[in-house]
């Protein structure tokens, strides 16, 4: 019995001891995670002051430093995700930007910070589709948030879906109508849509909100400068020189048109010519005037156009005929095509005339467009081949040209082009080629200098009968205000004709 109890007393001992030892053990673990917690805490509030500090002096590559060490100990600490998010995409590192707020996403995907933010980075990235998502869950989280509204937009219309940006830009209004960022960017709407009075009102409503916005005022002086009148006065000297004769002109060219509405342009201009001829038997001094006149109904990127035209000094009609031109884009894919026909009356010095249709397609794609014209048409009974046979002329002709641009100041553009011209009949009169097909190759640079400019053109082709052709340009202006002056010279040369010319023009806003 004694033997027993001294066996339960020693098992009893060994317990207690065991006990003891492992609650010691744990209490100085405990006591060494506490303190490697309450160090690495106290750690990552010192990175993040001295990151805090570093922002207040602007030293960007320390507070990001310092903000990334806070990371390190603890990847999903919310402030340091913020932080290095916005540093990198204030760093134009948009990829590392959307990764850090894909972090916070990931924890919340309610957090609007991270869902904005994921947008901005991916409209930078040009991942327009997915940056409107973003910001749709962002607006569901917190819908009175206006700068939301502005940012999904601002995705839209970079989309191109201009009547969904409207549509965010007045329900943003719905909240609060007192920013004239949303008034300004349904105008900006208006104006891409063609529609610069309805456009003008909502410019004047943003400008009475925030009149120091440069921005804003220089987009309405865009606004203000397609509905004013522009009128235009232009001077041109010009020598020609054909095998039989040489022609001296002088041309003064008045024009003015005029935005009356959304809808409705009116455009009026006017020729002056005094020409002399020497060197074949007949006239030699010719007064010509030509006036035109061209209504033109505007709808969005569509426009259809009339236009008539009249000579007192030949008591004629001269022009007459319509236009329709339209504008399309998908994406960076943009295409312009203008359509004409109509009467002519094209060589008023041999009074030569003449029915005609036209068609030009440009197709734009970034930096590379291609441009395509055609026209057919038939010269009314006139002299051909001799001046004894009288009957009608019919022709065709088009062209292509493939153009690439480079840089952005200077401009530089690039052309290969292949024309084709062919008449039924050769005349006496007017330019008839028979079956000529020219190739060739041309550079414009185009510079411009805080109010200056300077513009340039050299082309160099050969036709399918070997002959070689030329010609050049140059002109310079200058924009004052609302007023514009430029002076150029122009040349062209080939085997059989030659034409050379100074002109200045002068163009004035009101």
């Amino acid at each position: 019995m004694k033997h027993r109890c001294f066996s339960f007393n020693i098992f009893y001992l060994v317990s207690l001891l065991t006990v003891f030892f492992f609650d010691t053990a744990s209490a100085q673990q405990k006591k060494h995670t506490d303190k490697k917690v309450n160090t690495e805490v106290t750690q990552k509030e010192k990175f993040r002051k001295l990151g805090y500090d570093a922002n207040l002096l602007g030293e960007q590559e320390i507070v990001l430093k310092n903000y990334e060490k806070v990371l390190q100990l603890d990847s999903i600490d919310y402030d340091a995700l913020l932080a290095t998010a916005r540093l990198h995409y204030k760093s134009h590192d948009y990829k590392k930007a959307f990764q850090q707020y894909n972090k916070i996403y990931k924890s919340d995907p309610s957090d609007v910070e991270a869902l904005n933010g994921m947008g901005e980075c991916d409209m930078r990235l040009k991942k327009i589709p997915d940056a409107i998502i973003y910001f749709q869950r962002a607006l569901v989280v917190l819908p009175n948030y206006i700068p939301l509204h502005f940012n999904l937009a601002k995705a839209y219309m970079e989309q191109g879906e201009l009547n969904l940006a409207k549509h965010v830009y007045e329900n943003s209004m719905k909240y609060d109508n007192t920013y004239a960022e949303a008034w300004a960017g349904i105008g900006k709407i208006l104006f891409w849509k063609n529609k610069p009075k309805h456009a003008r009102v909502y410019y004047e409503k943003a400008i009475s909100l925030d009149p120091s916005d440069e921005k804003i005022k220089a987009e309405y002086k865009l606004v203000q400068d397609e509905l004013a009148l522009q009128v235009s006065l232009g001077i041109l000297s010009i020598e020609e020189e054909e095998e039989v004769y040489q022609l001296k002109t002088f041309l003064f060219r008045l024009g003015a048109t005029k935005r009356l509405t959304d809808y409705f342009r009116l455009s009026v201009n006017s020729l002056l010519d005094r020409s002399k001829r020497n060197g074949t038997i007949g006239d030699t001094l010719r007064h010509f005037d030509n006036t035109i006149i061209t209504p033109a109904i505007v709808l969005g990127n569509h426009q259809l156009a009339a236009f008539i035209g009249a000579s007192s000094s030949d008591a004629r009609v001269t022009a007459y005929g319509a236009a329709l031109t339209s504008n399309f884009a998908i994406s960076i894919l943009k295409i312009k095509t203008i359509f004409t026909g109509g009467y002519d009356y094209f060589y008023y010095w041999k009074k030569v005339d003449q029915n005609y249709f036209s068609n030009f397609t440009r197709i734009s794609l970034l930096k590379l467009s291609l441009d395509l014209s055609f026209k057919k048409g038939v010269v009314r009974k006139n002299y051909i081949w001799d001046y004894k046979t009288i009957a009608v002329n019919p022709f065709v002709s088009y062209n292509i040209g493939l153009n690439y641009t480079l840089f952005i100041n200077p401009k530089i553009t690039f052309t290969v082009n292949h024309s084709y011209v062919n008449y039924e009949a050769h005349s006496l009169l007017y330019y008839s080629p028979y079956q000529r097909s020219i190739n060739g190759i041309s550079i414009s640079p185009y510079f411009t200098y805080r109010k200056f400019y300077l513009y340039g053109s050299y082309s160099y082709r050969m036709d399918n009968y070997s002959n070689k052709i030329w010609n050049g340009e140059a002109e310079i202006g200058y924009n004052l205000n609302k007023i514009t002056f430029s002076a150029g010279w122009r040349h062209y040369n080939d085997p059989y004709y030659k034409n050379s010319g100074l002109y200045v023009l002068i163009k004035k806003l009101f």
